[in-house]
């Protein structure tokens, strides 16, 4: 039987627009505890670049505002508010539970939409 090495990154603090440097090269995470502030720069960063993330804590994260230059993140938007999780951020990933931020006001349309495997979702 192969064996399949697990990555859990814990306690991560980050800062909005950093989640990908700080995980450069890992791409067989399936946990990750985050804290601090995050932009959808680091949603998009999730869901594109972590294939294998099972169970994601955000509960200790601030979602700020975001304007992207030059190609939309998600949907076709630019402009990302705080404390809302982009339309279609999460669509189609494999996350199984995921515990949102205290101060999330809003989900995008489709954020979570097509995820299959999602069992457990709750604020934090």
């Amino acid at each position: 039987m192969a064996s399949m090495a697990v990555f859990c990154a814990t306690a991560l603090e980050v800062s909005p627009g950093s989640l990908g440097w700080s995980l450069a090269g890992e791409r067989d995470i399936t946990e990750l505890v985050i804290s601090w502030s995050i932009d959808a720069r680091d949603i998009a960063f999730m869901a594109d670049s972590l294939p294998s993330l099972r169970r994601l804590d955000m509960s200790d994260v601030a979602v700020e505002a975001f304007t992207a230059v030059g190609r939309p993140l998600f949907a076709n938007e630019v402009d990302y508010p705080a404390n809302v999780i982009p339309p279609m951020a999460f669509a189609n990933c494999g996350i199984a539970e995921v515990v949102l931020p205290q101060g999330v006001t809003a989900i995008g349309e489709g954020a979570f939409a097509g995820c299959t495997a999602l069992s457990a979702f709750r604020k934090g």
